[in-house]
């Protein structure tokens, strides 16, 4: 999303309800291994917050190639 909106027109104002539709397209048009890989890394990233006490904590900590979304 960051993506399109770089690419917006630097007066473009966009509602609520534009933007959410965006966001369900983009979300839809994820890879399916994406969101295997994130549901896979839930238990992990839980465990980061609670331990963070529900605060703010580093993301990170594991080394593995980055996917890239198209």
């Amino acid at each position: 999303m960051s993506r399109q909106e770089r690419n917006f027109p630097k007066l473009k104002k966009e509602t609520q309800e534009q933007f959410e539709e965006r966001l369900r397209k983009t979300a839809l048009n994820l890879p399916t291994s994406f969101i295997d890989a994130a549901i896979g890394d839930m238990q992990r990233r839980c465990q980061r917050l609670y331990k963070a006490k529900g605060g703010v904590f580093k993301e990170g900590g594991r080394k593995r190639k980055r996917q890239r979304l198209s």
